[in-house]
């Protein structure tokens, strides 16, 4: 089961952001695709438009070969004509009723021995026969996850959609069913869309992924692209990018772009783009420090730098340095006792030129770089 999912619209709130996504998207089964940006940015009004739950101001809606919505002329297709299912950030799980009767509750149309039939293979498809009798209060949170999760598939839908579906978890939980739930999403076979704003979570369940913020659709494609190669200074900021530096272009060699930054020259692996101002990214984990210039290294850049301040973030630390531009890298606290690192602490960058990914600086019309501050010291 696959189809084309194109969202072309617009969703006006009073007290609120406009939002107006624009995307066409193909959602193979197994791959799971990430509707991802950060909090308020328009994503649940998104999944929202798309199973019929709000109606946008204009524009369309369309799956596979039925339109769904039109503003004109005039088309609507009710949520429960869809064949959506949805998954709540709460699960929305009936209370008084079993898990059985959840899981039950949207086979209609059956026969009560074809809905009998249905129900306990699902429940022993997701693991839930033991627990077929008990009520949401008496399962853990991970439980209440596979039962709602259960629900939503049991009707076989086209489409299934996922809002959040592990934020109401404490971390230990949802650390532990993130693996389990992207299981279970590729063995139903059927296209999913998952909204987050974790990029853990992204990372941990999306092939693809969409990233919205302010109400639009900045950049689609496979989750690893995304995350290293983002289209502008926005989704490479959302997206996690540590180090996002203004740059000129001053030179071109051997596929390698030179580039003049507030502090050292850099070298870059020439993406072709024509452009002379640049926005040059680079990932923390890409950064790798030593105390003194290695004697034989094949990362391109070797940039000096001083410890400013130290993070701990759960078990791995982020070192910031100031190298004439502010550069973020990350170790593990022994990696970080050996090197003896603290404020102040001169250390040696290493960057290799792949590592570095350039964009266009006056990408969807910010102000071109300044020329102050790009004069820095050369690199060796």
């Amino acid at each position: 089961m696959a189809g084309t999912l194109i969202v072309e619209a617009e969703r006006r709130h009073t007290r609120g952001p406009t939002v107006a996504p624009s995307f066409s998207l193909p959602l193979e089964p197994p791959d799971v695709t990430v509707l991802f940006g950060p909090s308020g940015a328009g994503k649940t009004t998104i999944l929202r438009c798309i199973a019929g739950l709000e109606r946008p101001d204009r524009g369309r809606v369309v799956f596979g070969d039925v339109e769904w919505f039109r503003s004109e002329p005039p088309v609507w297709v009710p949520p429960q004509r869809r064949g959506v299912g949805l998954l709540h950030q709460d699960f929305a799980l009936f209370p008084h009723r079993t898990v059985r009767g959840n899981v039950g509750f949207g086979l209609r149309g059956m026969s009560k021995l074809e809905r009998r039939a249905r129900t306990d293979d699902v429940l022993r498809r997701f693991g839930l026969t033991t627990l077929a009798e008990r009520r949401p209060a008496e399962l853990s949170g991970g439980q209440q996850q596979r039962v709602a999760l259960a629900r939503a598939l049991a009707p076989s839908p086209r489409l299934l959609l996922l809002d959040e579906p592990l934020s109401a978890l404490d971390a230990p939980t949802r650390q532990d069913l993130r693996t389990e739930l992207r299981r279970l999403l590729i063995g139903a076979r059927i296209p999913s869309l998952v909204v987050t704003h974790d990029r853990t979570e992204a990372m941990a369940l999306g092939d693809r992924m969409v990233v919205v913020i302010d109400g639009s659709v900045r950049q689609v494609g496979e989750v690893q692209e995304v995350f290293s190669r983002p289209v502008d200074r926005d989704v490479a900021r959302a997206v996690g990018v540590e180090t996002v530096v203004a740059a000129r272009v001053v030179g071109r060699r051997d596929g390698l772009l030179v580039l003049r930054t507030p502090g050292p020259r850099l070298l870059a692996v020439d993406p072709g783009i024509s452009v002379s101002r640049v926005l040059a990214c680079i990932r923390a984990e890409e950064v790798v420090l030593r105390l003194d210039e290695p004697a034989t290294e094949s990362a391109r850049n070797h940039v000096t730098g001083t410890v400013v301040s130290i993070e701990r973030e759960g078990p791995l630390e982020r070192i910031h340095l100031d190298c004439g531009f502010d550069l973020a890298a990350v170790v593990t606290p022994e990696a970080r006792r050996e090197l003896g690192l603290a404020p102040g602490r001169s250390v040696v960058a290493l960057i290799k030129a792949p590592a570095i990914h350039c964009i266009p600086h006056e990408a969807r019309g910010e102000p071109p770089a300044q020329s102050e501050g790009l004069d820095g010291p050369s690199s060796r």
